[in-house]
């Protein structure tokens, strides 16, 4: 999943979510380049994500890592996205907290001319539902990983 000299975003944990930050130190190790999102505009729900560095031997609080720039990177550069669940299920549809920050950002990706970034969802398997409804700015995972492991998703064609 992880190469060097890849491009991965991740987030910091809120609320109860999945901490991907071990995934973050790992990637770091084998000289990924890391990004962090950032909310530019609250109200028309736009992030960027913008480059940061981790700290060694620091222990993780609000502050994961140094950001190295506020210039905000195409996120048609970034490899692989890791995305806090809500709920999910096996056909890449999730929830997040309702603000549509990541389907605004990856909207590109639902035409379907490409593959990248992959978007990895990263949740506790109890968030795992039969099926969720998709609207028409969704935009399906590529897999998700649990404590039980990583699976692919058996993503359904956009129909809008």
């Amino acid at each position: 999943m992880f190469a060097p000299g890849y491009r991965i975003a991740f987030y910091l944990p809120i609320d109860g979510e999945l901490d991907p930050t071990p995934a973050a130190r790992y990637a770091a190790g084998i000289d990924c380049r890391l990004y962090l999102p950032k909310i530019v505009d609250m109200r028309a729900r736009r992030m960027k994500f913008v480059e940061c560095r981790i700290r060694d031997n620091h222990r993780v609080h609000k502050k994961l890592g140094t950001t190295l720039s506020q210039r905000g990177l195409d996120p048609r550069t970034l490899d692989v996205v890791l995305l806090p669940l809500v709920a999910f299920d096996m056909h890449g549809r999730r929830l997040g907290f309702g603000a549509g920050f990541y389907d605004r950002k990856f909207a590109f990706l639902r035409r379907g001319l490409r593959q990248r970034p992959l978007l990895i969802g990263i949740g506790y398997e109890f968030q795992r539902v039969a099926s969720l409804s998709p609207s028409p700015w969704d935009v399906s995972l590529h897999a998700v990983v649990t404590e039980r492991g990583f699976t692919r998703c058996r993503r359904i064609p956009t129909q809008w």
